[in-house]
């Protein structure tokens, strides 16, 4: 009777395994979705898979190719990233407040955050990192990333390094903590009222640090035209973009952006016709890499002919994701709605072939073929300007008002592979190749290299590296004699210094500059309108 009633309950409860299976790909919530099938096919592989499986893992795969078959802007965030990712969309990031350079086989500090756990250790710029922990950092076959990882930890957890300063060996012990980073990481006066302001990305503390950004050089450097650098710029947080073109624009209820999906109602992002500051003409710099929020602040400008737009095609990302977190700890990034500018315009690129979609280097908006040439003849749909109803482009991101190519010999491999050569000849040669600049003005505009230093310059690139050639030198000299000042600025002058030499030699700002500067924007864009 025990085996008989043993044997009539494993098939009763295989019987209902089956049925539970069955049951649940056909189950349907009141929408007609069914539901329970991952869990159940989940459980099955538990119960009855011949081998051990690592069942949390093989959760976190299915759901990231769940999401990834929805677009590329939906992801799954493990829980081990969450923390990371939510406090860099905050301004931060945990770690010691060190930038580093790898100059030949040695990691170099180039940069100390104010503030920050190096700087209260007393690290100071062109220390040479020894050690990290036990693990010895010189003179190994370890790579820079490498490096950097082993840097990595939770906040609040130490780490013990041997720095080499001249002579000396340097033993610390510090602790990581939350290092605050601007993402308002650029501003000057580029004449006596034309101001410049870079936004690096829309974190939840962008609108603030604009405004002060804004307000001082307003207040006490004269600004009244302003340029607005959003080159390389992913996006981030909507609202701050739109909370940033509410100060520039006087008039009150003007649509910036609108979002609206399936599952969406449609929400609309006005001015609030509150400004702080009786700002001018503006300058809106864009690239390739310009993104998202980038685009939402480009195109709210170029729709309501606010000012003009300069550069390259934008990313062309018109979609708004929302973050929810999950019980494992982790959380989803998933695509809700897509915005619209002021005229309509959903500027969403196809996203149907993910790695071309997902590349941001692309050598036809860099040269400019699809700006007015058949890719925007054969749009169908038209737009037009708010105030001037001039012709706007719509999909495949913003179009600039003034394009302004990038010469492609930046991004010849040849020279980008003398790159971290150049930097290693600046950081050995500084003392020598700065005497006699005051500061970074007298640098920018007066730094010329004796013919000696030329040589010198010359030779040690072509020791460096294979195939270096006179013909080669001649093709690139001028981007290997700006490669050269840019380390020297940053490596002397810091951040700033390299920023300043940065827009001395930018060919969008100038552009800007000559067009701020030439005529009031409103004719300008008037002007262009009636050329094309």
């Amino acid at each position: 009777m025990v085996i008989v009633g043993m044997f009539l309950g494993y098939k009763l409860h295989d019987s209902d395994h089956h049925i539970s299976l069955i049951e649940s790909l056909n189950s349907s919530d009141e929408e007609g979705l069914q539901i329970g099938r991952i869990e159940e096919i989940i459980r099955f592989v538990e119960n009855k898979y011949v081998d051990d499986i690592d069942e949390d893992g093989l959760v976190e795969d299915l759901i990231s190719q769940v999401i990834e078959k929805l677009d590329p802007h939906s992801v799954y965030i493990p829980p081990e990233k969450l923390n990371q990712i939510n406090t860099e969309m905050s301004g931060a990031y945990i770690g010691l407040g060190i930038e580093t350079s790898f100059i030949e086989d040695t990691v170099r500090v180039m940069h100390v955050f104010d503030e920050s756990p190096a700087q209260k250790a007393g690290i100071k710029v062109r220390d040479a990192l020894i050690s990290i922990d036990d693990s010895i950092v010189v003179n190994n076959e370890l790579s820079f990333d490498d490096i950097r990882k082993l840097l990595k930890r939770d906040k609040g957890k130490e780490v013990s390094l041997t720095l080499k300063r001249n002579d000396e060996l340097l033993e610390l012990s510090l602790a990581t903590d939350e290092i605050s980073v601007s993402s308002v990481d650029a501003s000057r006066m580029l004449t006596d009222d034309i101001g410049y302001i870079r936004i690096s990305k829309f974190t939840s503390k962008t609108y603030r640090e604009f405004a002060t950004t804004l307000e001082d050089l307003y207040e006490n450097k004269g600004l009244k035209k302003l340029v607005i650098d959003v080159r390389d710029n992913p996006g981030g947080y909507l609202p701050e973009a739109t909370n940033i073109l509410s100060q520039l624009f006087k008039e009150k209820g003007r649509m910036l952006v609108y979002t609206e999906g399936k599952n969406q109602k449609k929400a609309e992002y006005k001015t609030t016709g509150k400004p702080f500051f009786n700002i001018g003409d503006i300058a809106v710099l864009i690239n390739e890499s310009s993104a998202s929020g980038s685009e939402i602040l480009a195109g709210a400008i170029q729709d309501w002919d606010r000012g003009v737009v300069i550069g390259r095609r934008s990313y062309g990302k018109g979609l708004v994701q929302e973050q929810y977190e999950l019980s494992n700890g982790g959380a989803i990034r998933l695509t809700i709605a897509r915005y619209y500018t002021a005229s309509g315009r959903s500027i969403q690129k196809d996203f149907s072939e993910r790695e071309e979609y997902l590349n941001e280097i692309d050598t036809r908006i860099r040269n400019g073929e699809h700006l007015y040439g058949t890719f925007a003849d054969s749009m169908k749909t038209e737009f037009k300007s708010k105030i001037l109803k001039r012709k706007l482009i719509a999909e495949g991101g913003i179009y600039p008002d003034v394009f302004v190519p990038e010469d492609s010999l930046w991004y010849d491999p040849r020279f980008n592979k003398l790159v971290p050569h150049i930097e290693s000849f600046a950081y050995y040669n500084e003392f020598d190749l700065l005497q006699g600049y005051e500061n970074v003005t007298d640098f920018s505009q007066n730094f010329r290299l004796s013919v000696a230093q030329k040589n010198a310059f010359y030779s040690y690139l072509t020791d460096k590296k294979d195939g270096v050639t006179e013909d080669f030198l001649d093709t690139f000299e001028n981007y290997l004699f700006e490669e050269l000042q840019l380390n020297l600025a940053q490596m002397r002058y810091g951040k700033a210094g390299k920023v300043a030499l940065l827009i001395h030699l930018d060919r969008d700002i100038n552009e800007a500059l000559k067009i701020l500067q030439s005529s009031d924007v409103m004719a300008e864009l008037k002007l262009m309108s009636e050329e094309n």
